[in-house]
Formats: C-alpha cells, sequence, structure tokens
C-alpha cells in the first residue's frame, strides 16, 4: 500500500514534503481581479476562437491583472464582453 501511494506522489514539492525538506512556496489563490501589482494584460483578437480560449484560461487559473485591454478587427469594434462580471468594450 505504501508503495502505490509513494508511486502515486510525482509532484517534486510533493516528494520534498514526504522526505521532510520543502523546497516549494505555499500555493497561493488569487481570483482574477484587478491588483495595482499585477501585470497589464491585452489580448489581440479577443473575440477570435483563441482570444475567447485565452480568456477562459486565465479565468479559470485566476489570473491577476493589473488592467484588461481587449482588441479585434474593425469588425468586432464596440462589442461588449462580459469577463469575471465586469464588462468590456472591444
Amino acid at each position: 500500500m505504501q508503495a502505490a501511494a509513494a508511486a502515486a506522489v510525482r509532484h517534486p514539492c510533493l516528494l520534498a514534503a514526504s522526505a521532510g525538506r520543502s523546497r516549494c512556496r505555499p500555493s497561493r489563490t488569487v481570483r482574477m481581479a484587478l491588483h495595482e501589482d499585477g501585470p497589464s494584460v491585452t489580448i489581440v483578437g479577443a473575440t477570435s476562437t483563441v482570444g475567447q480560449e485565452f480568456l477562459r484560461v486565465i479565468t479559470d487559473r485566476d489570473f491577476p491583472y493589473r488592467s484588461l485591454r481587449l482588441l479585434a478587427s474593425e469588425r468586432s469594434a464596440g462589442k461588449h464582453l462580459a469577463i469575471e462580471d465586469r464588462e468590456y468594450i472591444v
């Protein structure tokens, strides 16, 4: 049973912790929101399939940001996108 549990542990932080050492920082959960110390993020092609996927990924991963700017083609100019309870105009 211990061999199966040891085999299931593959993450370096978990391996170090099980050996009595801790080299990894504790994980932090941050909601995607405006943060003064976060980066400014610009998404080019925000209305495209790739742009929408990028927005989904940074939302799912709770990526912090200082400001968010959405760019797209003239055809999408003025389009409204709702992201994390905020509305943005492309």
